[in-house]
C-alpha cells in the first residue's frame, strides 16, 4: 500500500463512521423515537460542529411536534445558533399546519444602506398560539424558529405560517389579554444596537384596539400588511433599522 493510500484510509474510515452517525440518527427520528434522534445529532455535532445533514436533521427534529424539550435540546440548539442560514431559511417544517407566509426584508442603517451579515434569531407560536406542544407559554424553547444572516444586499426571506394568538387562560380576559399573533425578531451585528421586536399583521382583529396600535408604533414593531400570493401563500415585507450606540 502506498503512503498516500495510507494516508486516505483513515479519512476514508472516519468519513463512514459520520455518515453512519447521522443515519443511525435519521433512521431513529423516522421511526418517531426523537429524543433518540437527538442524542445521536447531538452526538455527532460535538464530534464536527458544521456536519450539514446533522445540522438539518437537527433542525427537524427540533421543530416536531413530538418533541420535547430537553437539555440535549439546549445544546443543539446552541450549535444551530452558530450556524445561520445565509439570506434564507425555513422557520416551519414543509407540513406544519397553518397559513402559509413568505416574510422578506432588508436590514438597514439610519442613513438607509442596506447591511450584510446581520444575523436574526426569528421564533413564534403555532397556528394555535402555542410556543411549544407541552408548555404553551415556553417562549426560549419555541419549537417554530429560525437563525440566518442577511445576505450581501442586506436582504433576508422566511418561510414560516401565520401565527396564532395566545389562548389564555380564564383569569386573563380583557384587552389587555388579548395580544395580536405576532412573530419574535432578534437581530444583532458588530457595531450597531441589538433590536428585538414583534412583527404584527395589519389584517389581525386583535390590533383593531388602539391600545395595539399604539404599543407597536411606540415600541418600533412593524405592522406588515400581508399581499396573496401564488399557490395561496400570502407574502409580506419589511424594512428593519439598525441604530448605531
Amino acid at each position: 500500500m502506498s503512503s498516500l493510500a495510507r494516508l486516505a484510509l483513515p479519512l476514508a474510515l472516519a468519513l463512514l463512521v459520520c455518515q453512519d452517525g447521522v443515519r443511525e440518527a435519521r433512521a431513529l427520528y423516522e421511526r418517531g423515537e426523537c429524543a433518540a434522534a437527538l442524542a445521536a445529532v447531538d452526538a455527532r455535532l460535538s464530534a464536527q460542529a458544521d456536519d450539514a445533514d446533522a445540522l438539518a436533521l437537527a433542525g427537524s427534529i427540533l421543530r416536531d411536534p413530538r418533541h420535547v424539550t430537553s437539555a440535549t435540546s439546549q445544546r443543539v440548539m446552541a450549535v444551530l445558533a452558530r450556524h445561520p442560514a445565509l439570506g434564507k431559511a425555513s422557520v416551519v417544517p414543509a407540513n406544519e399546519p397553518g397559513e402559509r407566509l413568505v416574510l422578506r426584508g432588508t436590514v438597514r442603517d439610519a442613513g438607509g444602506a442596506p447591511l450584510a451579515g446581520a444575523r436574526l434569531h426569528v421564533f413564534q407560536t403555532d397556528k394555535d398560539g402555542h410556543y411549544t406542544p407541552t408548555q404553551v407559554m415556553d417562549e426560549p424553547h419555541a419549537r417554530l424558529f429560525a437563525w440566518l444572516v442577511t445576505a450581501a444586499d442586506g436582504r433576508f426571506e422566511l418561510e414560516t405560517i401565520r401565527p396564532g394568538g395566545y389562548p389564555g387562560t380564564p383569569e386573563r380576559q380583557g384587552v389587555e389579554w388579548r395580544i395580536p399573533c405576532h412573530v419574535h425578531f432578534e437581530i444583532e451585528l458588530a457595531g450597531f444596537e441589538t433590536r428585538r421586536f414583534q412583527l404584527v399583521f395589519e389584517d389581525d382583529p386583535r390590533m383593531q384596539p388602539e391600545r395595539w396600535r399604539a404599543w407597536a408604533k411606540d415600541g418600533r414593531h412593524p405592522i406588515v400588511t400581508l399581499a396573496h400570493g401564488e399557490l395561496g401563500v400570502r407574502r409580506g415585507e419589511l424594512d428593519i433599522v439598525l441604530q448605531k450606540p
